[in-house]
């Protein structure tokens, strides 16, 4: 299991763990799969950036009452 020792934690361990938290994300935001597949890290890197931005600006506006 990826926590059973959170220190202890391997370089690949992390990598892993890392992809597939990337690929969950942009699978749950409705990219297909064979576009993921195909997309290099700078196009996944913005996406990120993307839905980050937009998931910020939603919470700004909830704030607001908006």
């Amino acid at each position: 299991m990826f926590y059973k020792s959170i220190g202890n934690i391997s370089s690949n361990e992390a990598l892993l763990y890392n992809y597939w938290t990337t690929v969950l994300t942009l699978l749950d935001q409705g990219l297909p799969w064979d576009y993921i597949e195909n997309c290099a890290p700078t196009e996944i890197t913005m996406i990120l950036a993307i839905l980050m931005a937009k998931k910020e600006r939603e919470a700004e506006l909830g704030a607001k009452g908006m």
